[in-house]
């Protein structure tokens, strides 16, 4: 055979067999729905347990933690997803990896430094109260663990080694259980016993992860020639500010409300972190509902990007399409069960102490719902190189919360800071999917339709259940919300599962397979 005709190889060159991204998807989903009920009953002790002052005070922790973890390393980690598999084709994946390890290190090292140095303006900045020094040291203490676990599975995600990114994230949810609930069992009954059982897990999955990043990286191929500094750091450089502006964008979007709370309600600390504490027990199961968006991101990127990079765009739109709408029916119908049950939850499991969570609990599922869909949208153009676009839906949803929440948080309290929320959301859903239409995805009308429909879960139970009831009919004989690909696609998965458990069984029983 001539060279001319001899075929390109399918796979890079390395070791790393990559997992498909059914596969990879169905099995993060499965440990989800585990890990998320290990959450869900988590927060729900949390919020039973604690104070609405003391669940405050974790709440903001919390925020910190979001906000500072991408912050200090300049969303280095963040590209990974896109470049990982371009540098692993070229077969200098370990000169990328070493050179974005030893960097992302001293950074963390600079701003870790900064914060515990300012404590005293760092405490009043993210707490609201300069007296609030110790906590603020137990939270950088944290801080180290969290900024360790989400490089770990970033990388990880971009190597597509999806069963390792799924036992992180599986033993994470489940040791927090362990530890936070047990410290403050048998420990102290406040948020630092939350803030260190957090980073206790974080640290302990990081661990865990040792061993198969060490098998991974024995796998890669020697390298015969590095990649030139210069060229590599201006390629990824760029990329990487527009990942950590954008995150910063995303994380104080989502951070905002609590904070303009803190510092602009005209209530005193303790006031304004019970303000807080109700706030957070209205988000505990919408704040999945964004950790699964974020998850499906990250997940769907180095698949779509591998389409991309072999000219496939027909496929890249096919799974971003099918991944924001299986999204948002799943949220949808998450919705509507949190609200069948809300009275359930906020009564009895929560004793009665959250009664202004629940007022605004219809609120937060529909602006988590659409903050979710935003981040799987913009998955596209990070797939395109388009991150700087990628961050004018954040930041114009930004000032619009930030702007709201000033005219409607002193005179409406907590829903007034829930509506501003809502609208900011909403304005990053539509410039995510007006920019992303804009640079050649096709957006389908299905996509279009769910979109819009967790406005549904605003008229209660009733209302939400009769749209989708009516939705799903006109579906079944129209394609507005499943293509025919699509059907074609869900009824070829069910019968390869169905097929998968039944033939053993018929085997045992000595009948024919189906």
């Amino acid at each position: 055979m001539s060279k001319s005709q001899d075929p390109q190889p399918a796979e890079p060159r390395s070791g790393l067999k990559a997992e498909s991204l059914a596969k990879g998807i169905s099995l993060l989903l499965v440990l989800m729905v585990f890990q998320r009920v290990v959450g869900f009953g988590r927060n729900i002790l949390f919020c039973r347990w604690l104070s609405p002052e003391e669940l405050g005070r974790w709440n903001l922790s919390f925020s910190m933690l979001v906000l500072a973890a991408p912050l200090v390393v300049i969303g280095l980690p963040g590209s990974f997803g896109r470049y990982a598999e371009h540098y692993r084709a070229k077969g200098q994946l370990k000169s990328f990896l070493r050179r974005i390890t030893s960097l992302t290190l001293l950074l963390a090292m600079i701003g870790l430094f900064i914060i515990c140095y300012a404590r005293r303006t760092s405490s009043w900045l993210f707490f609201g109260d300069e007296s609030q020094t110790q906590l603020l040291v137990i939270t950088v203490l944290c801080l180290v663990s969290v900024i360790s676990f989400n490089f770990l599975t970033e990388l990880f995600t971009s190597l597509r080694q999806l069963r390792t990114v799924s036992m992180m994230q599986f033993s994470n949810g489940l040791l927090f259980a362990v530890f936070g609930l047990g410290l403050i069992h048998f420990w102290d009954s406040t948020a630092y016993a939350i803030v260190v059982g957090y980073g206790l897990a974080c640290l302990a999955s990081c661990l865990l992860a040792m061993i198969p990043l060490v098998k991974a990286w024995r796998t890669l191929d020697d390298e015969l020639e590095a990649p030139a500094q210069s060229q590599m750091w201006a390629k990824l450089l760029p990329f990487a500010a527009w990942i950590w502006f954008s995150d910063l964008l995303s994380n104080l979007f989502g951070a905002a409300d609590r904070y303009m709370i803190v510092h602009f309600s005209h209530a005193d600390p303790q006031q304004a972190t019970e303000v807080v504490g109700q706030y957070h027990s209205s988000l505990v199961v919408p704040t999945l509902l964004i950790a699964i968006a974020s998850m499906v991101a990250s997940v769907v990127l180095p698949y779509v990007a591998s389409d991309w990079e072999a000219g496939d765009k027909k496929r890249v739109a096919y799974r971003l399409n099918l991944a924001i709408k299986s999204y948002g029916l799943l949220s949808i119908a998450a919705g509507i069960v949190v609200l069948t049950c809300s009275s359930l939850i906020f009564g009895w499991a929560l004793g009665g102490k959250y009664q202004d969570g629940l007022a605004v609990l219809p609120w937060t599922l529909v602006f988590c719902t659409w903050g979710g869909m935003s981040v799987i949208a913009r998955a596209y153009l990070l797939c395109i190189e388009k991150a700087g676009v990628a961050t004018l839906g954040p930041l114009l949803g930004l000032v619009v919360n930030v702007g709201l929440n000033f005219l409607l948080l002193p005179r409406y309290g907590l829903h007034g800071a829930v509506w501003a929320t809502t609208a900011g959301n909403i304005v990053t859903l539509a410039i995510a999917v007006k920019h992303c239409s804009q640079h050649g995805f096709k957006l389908e009308l299905g996509t279009i339709l769910v979109c819009l429909l967790p406005i549904c879960l605003l008229f209660g139970t009733p209302g939400a259940v009769g749209c989708i009831i009516g939705i799903l009919f006109i579906s079944i004989n129209r394609e507005w919300l499943i293509n025919a690909n699509e059907k074609a696609e869900v009824m070829d998965r069910a019968n390869e599962t169905i097929n998968k458990i039944l033939n053993p069984i018929l085997r045992k029983m000595g009948k024919a397979t189906v």
